[in-house]
């Protein structure tokens, strides 16, 4: 049997309608999906990293802590955290995200909070194009629900959203396609990514008022100098999310967030031969270089699974798979190596270079099978089964990854 790829094309009509609706359809959503995920998240964040400003106010004298009790407290959050990511995701398949998405004492934190990052992001990509997505994301219901939007405006935010990847649906979970989900590399490579750029996220998170207040600042002092940093990391992040969209491009924003991140885990590495100022200087770069990487790859990596079951389970694993840094940063940072943390500064570092190889080897990854779907070599899939065929998701042939 054969398989037209091709699409029709629109009358010149329908595109200058389409394009009037789609930016009704952009501001509805806008000031109806983002909002509530953008406090969600931040309350989340929040209630995840203000250990580490506590622990400069006299959390650990309060409580009686000694040696390794603080990173043991960091790590307990993660267990649940990690392990309900997955199912809070296929179960926001299910349940309505109104009835999910709630709730929130370390263990029960992460364990009504698992589902929150990862089921924010599947849903927001049930309102928005891969291009449209990463400026949304970066600033912090299913479309067929949306109460918000009439009958016409959803059916033609589904439509939208279908021409964007329309040939990737996964629409069925059974065997074959969480083995086809479970067996993508490219899923897991992208999770790597993560990884290692949450691991170095994750150390600044927790650590970055010590580090200021063992820079000399006293503990009043280190809470104010972090808000300059965080603004900072802002700023370059809604920039690389704007200029990501703008280009339609990724890999480029992650190597670039990157090379920053190692620039100024360099410089606290050498900390002994250069000054103060230098080393709070390079404590921007950290972060910086974070907040330009890390909003780009989580989009980056969700555009790119396709159906609603391999983007449900792919997000939930990539964003479980950035978790596991939590164990790695809570147990870098030893005590007794305070002020210069070398073991810290440099896993840090380390898994800043693992991130930039795993986006290197996914961006080659993409573009090979662009170039070899370009080439029909795929279309064999499309003859396996009709059935299958359905539920291919993105390996299917008409598919096109972003990079």
């Amino acid at each position: 049997m054969k398989h037209d790829l091709s699409t029709t094309e629109a009358s010149p009509s329908e595109i200058a309608w389409d394009e009037k609706a789609d930016r009704r359809i952009l501001r509805k959503c806008d000031l109806h999906v983002l909002p509530i995920f953008y406090i969600l998240y931040m309350l989340s964040y929040l209630d995840r990293i203000n250990i580490g400003n506590a622990r400069i106010e006299g959390l650990e004298r309060d409580l009686g802590m000694s040696g390794n009790d603080y990173n043991i407290a960091i790590q307990v959050f993660f267990v649940p955290y990690i392990l309900l990511e997955v199912p809070s995701n296929i179960a926001l398949r299910h349940v309505a995200p109104s009835t999910w998405l709630s709730a929130s004492c370390r263990f029960l934190l992460g364990l009504f909070e698992a589902g929150l990052a990862p089921g924010a992001l599947y849903l927001i990509t049930m309102y928005y194009k891969r291009y449209e997505l990463q400026k949304r994301y970066t600033f912090y219901n299913t479309a067929e629900n949306a109460k918000f939007l009439n009958d016409d405006e959803r059916s033609l935010l589904v439509r939208r959203l279908k021409d964007d990847i329309s040939y990737a649906k996964m629409d069925h979970l059974n065997k074959g396609t969480l083995k086809r989900i479970l067996g993508d590399w490219k899923m897991w490579t992208g999770g790597l990514m993560y990884l290692g750029t949450c691991a170095s996220n994750y150390s600044v998170a927790y650590y970055l008022p010590t580090v200021l207040n063992e820079l000399g600042y006293r503990s009043s002092e280190a809470q104010v100098q972090t808000i300059p940093i965080y603004a900072a990391g802002f700023v370059f992040a809604l920039a690389a999310a704007w200029s990501s969209d703008r280009l339609h491009h990724r890999f480029g924003f992650v190597i670039l967030g990157a090379a920053i991140n190692i620039l100024g885990y360099g410089v606290l590495l050498a900390q002994s031969s250069v000054s103060v100022r230098v080393r709070y200087m390079s404590l921007y770069f950290v972060v910086i270089g974070l907040w330009i990487g890390s909003p780009v790859e989580i989009v980056w990596i969700a555009g790119n699974l396709g159906g609603h079951y391999k983007r449900a389970i792919g997000s939930a694993i990539q964003n479980a798979m950035g978790n596991i840094s939590g164990f790695i940063a809570s147990n870098v940072f030893i005590t007794n190596q305070s002020p210069r943390y070398p073991v810290g500064y440099g896993v840090a570092l380390a898994m800043s270079v693992v991130a930039a190889a795993a986006a290197t080897t996914l961006f080659l990854g993409y573009r090979g099978e662009n170039t070899h779907r370009d080439r029909r070599g795929r279309d064999y899939r499309l003859e396996e089964s009709e059935v299958r065929g359905n539920d291919l998701g993105d390996d299917h042939p008409g598919y096109r990854y972003a990079t």
